[in-house]
């Protein structure tokens, strides 16, 4: 599967309803893997909503994707410009990870721990999440053979 063609197809949606959004996607070219295209649907669907609804009021979010492959495994590099996480969740980000768990008054909570099951059904791992400057995620996924 060509990831850079799926990654930019999600995003073409994206960017039709939010023209602020300015992303950058960093992919080897080279960078084939055999994983479902509904796994990066749920997963990039999911992470840029989060970072549109934290950031809203904003009159540019940038985000920045790259890819790489590591052996049998895509690791994989979210990051947005935003306000980052809410100071309580700084010391202990995995909390995100948790269902119900929202810093929005209309969440529901449940995006990051859909995101978090989807990476965990590929035999992956969340790797980091930071909120500091910003918001990054990094995971990887092991190859559906």
């Amino acid at each position: 599967m060509n990831i850079n063609e799926i990654v930019n197809s999600i995003l073409e949606g994206w960017k039709k309803d939010y023209s602020w959004l300015n992303v950058e996607i960093c992919i080897d070219d080279k960078v084939e893997f055999n994983i479902s295209k509904d796994t990066f649907y749920t997963i990039f669907d999911n992470l840029i909503l989060n970072s549109v609804q934290q950031n809203i009021e904003t009159n540019e979010l940038k985000i920045k994707i790259a890819i790489s492959r590591n052996n049998n495994k895509l690791r994989i590099s979210y990051s947005d410009n935003g306000k980052g996480l809410q100071k309580k969740y700084l010391d202990n980000p995995r909390i995100i990870l948790e269902p119900h768990e929202t810093s929005r008054t209309n969440g529901h909570g449940l995006g990051m721990w859909i995101i978090n099951n989807t990476i965990n059904l590929q035999k992956g791992e969340v790797l980091s999440i930071s909120g500091e400057n910003g918001f990054e995620f990094i995971f990887e996924m092991e190859e559906t053979i």
